[in-house]
C-alpha cells in the first residue's frame, strides 16, 4: 500500500483516509480468515493484534486521494454510476 497508503496498482488498494474502524476490522478479518485474501492474511497475522490499532490509525490519518485525481476516467465514471444507481 506504500507508506503514503495510496496503493500501488490495481491489485493494491488505497488505504489512506479509510475509516480507522474499517481498517481495524479488515485486519482482524484477514487474520481470522473471515475475509479471503491470498496476500493480506499473512501480513495481518505477522503484525499481530497488538499492532493493528496503530496500523489502522496510521492509514486512516493519511490524506486520501482527491476524487478525480487518478485512475482510468472510464473506470471512475463506471464506479460513480454503480455507486449512484447500482449495477445494471
Amino acid at each position: 500500500h506504500g507508506e503514503d497508503g495510496l496503493g500501488r496498482g490495481p491489485a493494491i488498494p488505497v488505504l489512506a483516509g479509510q475509516s480507522e474502524a474499517y481498517l481495524l476490522e479488515s485486519l482482524r478479518a484477514y487474520a481470522e480468515e473471515g475475509r479471503a485474501s491470498g496476500l493480506m492474511s499473512l501480513p495481518a497475522i505477522a503484525a499481530g493484534p497488538q499492532f493493528w490499532p496503530d496500523l489502522a490509525k496510521h492509514f486512516a490519518a493519511l490524506p486520501a486521494m482527491l476524487p478525480g485525481s487518478g485512475g482510468d476516467p472510464a473506470l471512475v465514471r463506471r464506479g460513480r454510476q454503480i455507486a449512484e444507481r447500482g449495477v445494471k
